[in-house]
């Protein structure tokens, strides 16, 4: 072999040896994110689950021998979302409480430098729904996956698509659903709207049982309980959103006798907060 060729053959190797270098050290770096966004600390109904490598349990009392899980499911997929030019993250979580449900939630990650992340609160998705895919499009999450029709028990495998576009509100750091142009489902029960603030607001019930408020265009979706009287007016009827959290995370609105087709909203000392009126739609 002539001084050339051994020149060229050197230089190559010397080429494959930098991408090989370049190539290690990206995958290490994208490893350390990785780690990060599936070690944070997600709450679920009050519960704090510290995640570790996307998995974490809790231990009950000594006579059960089940252990609360949450999990990752999938894969997390990255993307600004705050529009920072950041990448953040997006994932399923899995939660198995203990029982026949299995729930989903998604959760967002949030990143001020691009390795280390901050957990978003999370948001309910569905009982055994069957995830398909997450995308990111224009600094919003896209939960798609399968789900019953109302009418269906969970012996029915989930086989309606739904597609739910998931929005981190960076002044409150909260996460919502969102809907462009959104008009409401025709199935719901009762549906209330008006202009709050110069914003439009929809509510909606399904059978007293869930809700979804539509505040300009951002969803917020969950259960929804009822109470009898308010005050003074024991035949009044309060909606409670999200029953089932701590009390600082609920929203109430009471329908009075004297008007059953206004929803007035409630602040936390239980009084009627002016100009939040919502009218009942025929």
């Amino acid at each position: 072999m002539d001084m050339n060729k051994k020149t060229v053959l050197i230089l190559l190797l010397a080429i494959v040896g930098l991408v090989c270098f370049a190539l290690g050290q990206l995958e290490s770096e994208k490893t350390e994110v990785e780690k990060d966004v599936l070690s944070l600390s997600y709450t679920i109904d009050g519960e704090v689950f510290d995640m570790e490598d996307g998995l974490a349990t809790k231990t009950l009392a000594m006579e059960s021998s089940f252990m609360p899980t949450l999990r990752v499911f999938g894969e997390p997929v990255y993307a600004d979302l705050n529009a920072d030019g950041i990448e953040d993250a997006a994932m399923y979580l899995e939660y198995q409480p203990g029982g026949s449900g299995t729930f989903y939630y998604a959760a967002l990650a949030m990143s001020e430098d691009g390795v280390k992340y901050k957990e978003t609160p999370t948001m309910f998705l569905g009982d055994r729904i069957a995830p398909q895919s997450l995308d990111i499009e224009e600094g919003r999450a896209i939960y798609n996956f399968a789900e019953r029709r109302a009418e269906e028990s969970f012996a029915t495998a989930p086989s309606v698509g739904r597609s739910v576009y998931v929005h981190y509100d960076k002044n409150t750091r909260q996460i919502g659903e969102w809907m462009k142009d959104f008009t409401g489902e025709a199935n719901y029960t009762e549906r209330y709207s008006g202009q709050v603030d110069r914003v439009k607001v929809i509510f909606e019930h399904f059978n007293f049982i869930t809700y979804r408020l539509v505040t300009n265009g951002q969803v917020r979706s969950g259960e929804l309980n009822t109470e009898r009287g308010y005050k003074d007016d024991v035949d009044a009827t309060v909606y409670v959103l999200d029953w089932q959290k701590e009390e600082v995370n609920q929203l109430r609105y009471v329908r009075l006798t004297s008007e059953p087709g206004k929803l007035y909203l409630l602040n936390s000392d239980g009084d009627l907060v002016a100009g939040s009126v919502l009218n009942i739609e025929e």
